[in-house]
Parts: structure tokens; C-alpha cells; sequence
């Protein structure tokens, strides 16, 4: 499971976004997986996610992480460290709209506290985009990906 991970982990790394939504997709369908490893790689979808413009599957995989981040100990610390990913978002112009994301894999870093302030930051970022979207598109908001953002560097 992990060697699955390590590579769905770097398509993302290396800008293979639209190859790496099944791969993360694939994994966390695992029955196996435990919790946390689980909430470790949807917080990675996210990013890959936001990348391809899917403001509705961003939205679902928040409230996910935020049924999950809520079910952790009350004084739960991660021990995850996400400085690949947010190098990668830092480098690859498909995050450039997206300035507060490397902002909210900051907070995975810390507490249950800083997780759940980086869920509702996010989401509020995210309903105000797809509010401008819809009135810009004429409620006709898709969610098809930005492919001129999703070439690798």
C-alpha cells in the first residue's frame, strides 16, 4: 500500500494531476486503510482537485475531511508533513488561483484545531469562487478541467 501511495503521491508531486485523481480515488476506496493515512490522502486530492477547477468535488472531499478531523481525539497532533505537496503547489501554475492553499496544508501540519480553522477557511475561499463562477458562467458551472493548467513543469 504505501509503494501505491508513493506514486500517487508523486504524480502529484510532478504535476501528473489528472493521472493522479484515480490513483488517490483507488486508495482511499481501501477498507484497510486506517483513518488517518485515509484523511492524509484526501487532504493530497484536494490540491489535486482544486487543480482541475472542481469546485463540487473540493466541496465534498472538505466535508469528508471535517467528518474525519472531527472524529480524531480532542488533542490529536499530526505527525504528516506535507512539504512535497505544497513545494509542488508553490511551483506548478495549475495553483496559482488557489493562493491560500499552501495556507491550509499549514494547518494539517498542527492540531485538530488548526485543521478544522483550515477546513472552514477553505470552504469559505471556495464558496466564494464558485458563487463568482456561477454568475460569471451564467449558473452553468462546470466542473470540466482547465487542461492549459495541467501540464507538467
Amino acid at each position: 500500500m504505501d509503494a501505491q501511495a508513493n506514486f500517487a503521491e508523486s504524480h502529484l508531486s510532478i504535476g501528473r494531476l489528472v493521472a493522479a485523481e484515480p490513483l488517490f480515488k483507488h486508495l482511499l476506496n481501501n477498507t484497510a486503510l486506517q483513518t488517518e493515512y485515509k484523511l492524509f490522502l484526501r487532504v493530497e486530492l484536494i490540491a489535486i482537485l482544486l487543480a482541475q477547477n472542481k469546485i463540487n468535488s473540493t466541496l465534498n472531499q472538505l466535508d469528508r475531511v471535517h467528518q474525519q478531523v472531527q472524529s480524531l481525539a480532542g488533542d490529536y497532533q499530526t505527525s504528516w508533513n506535507y512539504s512535497g505537496v505544497k513545494h509542488a503547489i508553490k511551483t506548478n501554475p495549475a495553483f496559482n488561483q488557489w493562493p491560500w492553499l499552501v495556507d491550509f496544508f499549514n494547518g494539517f501540519e498542527g492540531s485538530q484545531a488548526d485543521m478544522l480553522k483550515a477546513i472552514d477557511t477553505a470552504r469559505q475561499h471556495l464558496k466564494n469562487t464558485h458563487t463568482r463562477s456561477q454568475v460569471s458562467l451564467g449558473n452553468a458551472y462546470s466542473e470540466a478541467p482547465a487542461s492549459s493548467q495541467l501540464t507538467s513543469f
